[in-house]
């Protein structure tokens, strides 16, 4: 029974240690994320390669106008 006890202590223990890290985590996270976006310049077009490997036959302003474009690096 105490090895129980001790077991649900342990565990109620590490879920505290855990909720009490969130915060930090975040706001380590939105620093990275935040300093990230300035380092890189984000363009929000297919390039002419991309193109032609995934939709051949398509043309960029097609594609583009259909919301299926995604960021590139």
């Amino acid at each position: 029974m105490k090895r129980l006890q001790y077991q649900e202590f342990r565990r109620s223990r590490r879920h505290h240690l855990f909720l009490s890290m969130l915060p930090t985590i975040k706001r380590h996270a939105e620093y990275a994320f935040r300093h990230l976006l300035q380092d890189v310049e984000v363009s929000w077009e297919w390039t002419e390669d991309q193109l032609k490997v995934l939709m051949p036959g398509q043309n960029k302003d097609h594609i583009s106008r259909s919301g299926n474009a995604h960021p590139t690096a």
